[in-house]
């Protein structure tokens, strides 16, 4: 998130400077991440964990985010290849 506010005379930039993505479940590493950019893509966050183990069920992965303050449920098969055409779900 990158906001540029006019006050008056003088210019206040706000950016989102880091935030945390959880990645639980058949993954070799769950638990929660640090990222330091604006912007993550679902393939990364799995490979941030490691990867899905071999009992990981790659056509049922579960993604959960917040999008205006509501909670939202992604399904998502990961053996689609929609899903890199997908802009929605490039990134979280």
């Amino acid at each position: 998130m990158n906001k540029r506010l006019k006050l008056g005379f003088q210019i206040v930039n706000i950016r989102l400077k880091n935030f945390k993505v959880t990645v639980l479940g058949e993954v070799l590493h769950p638990g929660s991440y640090n990222i330091e950019n604006e912007r993550i893509s679902v393939i990364e966050a799995i490979g941030m964990a490691r990867d899905l183990t071999i009992y990981g069920e790659r056509e049922n992965v579960t993604l959960i985010r917040e999008q205006n303050r509501k909670c939202m449920n992604l399904n998502i098969d990961l053996t689609n290849k929609q899903l890199f055409n997908s802009p929605y779900l490039r990134f979280l």
